[in-house]
C-alpha cells in the first residue's frame, strides 16, 4: 500500500532480510526493493521524570536527596532518559563520590517517574508546573 513516511518510521527489513548493513546492502542493490516499515507509537504516553542523588543514608528514612528536573520524556521514543543539555550545566552533574555518605559509603538515587498531564501529551512543548517541596 502507498503510505506516507513519517519521521520516526523505521525500516525493519528489506527484501526479507534484518540488519543495518544488510538493509543498507539490499537497498544499493538494482531490481525491486520491498521494505517493511515500523511505524512512531503516535499515542505513546508522556512522563515527568525527575532525578535526585544524595548520601546513601537517605535511603533509608535520612534526608531526600535534593531532585532535578521534571523533564518531559516519551519512552516510546527513547528507553533512557537523563537531564536535557539546557537543564543540566557543568557545575549541576551529578558527583557519585561528592554524593557517597561518610557513614556508609554508599549513594542513594531517586527517580520519581509520573504520567504528564494529557496537556502536555497533547504539547509537549507545554511547559511543566513546578514540582511541590
Amino acid at each position: 500500500p502507498h503510505c506516507q513516511v513519517l519521521p520516526g518510521d523505521r525500516i525493519i527489513s528489506a527484501n526479507g532480510v534484518r540488519g543495518v548493513v544488510q538493509i543498507q546492502e539490499e537497498c544499493s542493490k538494482v531490481g525491486v526493493l520491498c521494505l517493511a516499515m515500523q511505524g512512531r507509537r503516535v499515542d505513546a504516553p508522556l512522563f515527568r521524570v525527575s532525578f535526585g542523588v544524595g548520601p546513601g543514608g537517605s535511603a533509608v528514612g535520612g534526608e531526600a536527596p535534593p531532585m532535578r528536573g521534571p523533564v518531559l520524556h516519551n519512552f516510546a521514543q527513547h528507553s533512557c532518559c537523563g537531564l536535557h543539555d539546557m537543564e543540566a550545566s557543568a557545575d549541576e552533574e551529578f558527583d557519585m563520590r561528592a554524593s557517597a555518605g561518610e557513614a556508609c559509603r554508599a549513594v542513594a538515587i531517586e527517580i520519581v517517574v509520573s504520567p504528564a498531564s494529557p496537556a502536555c501529551s497533547a504539547d509537549p512543548s507545554a511547559v511543566l508546573p513546578e514540582r511541590p517541596e
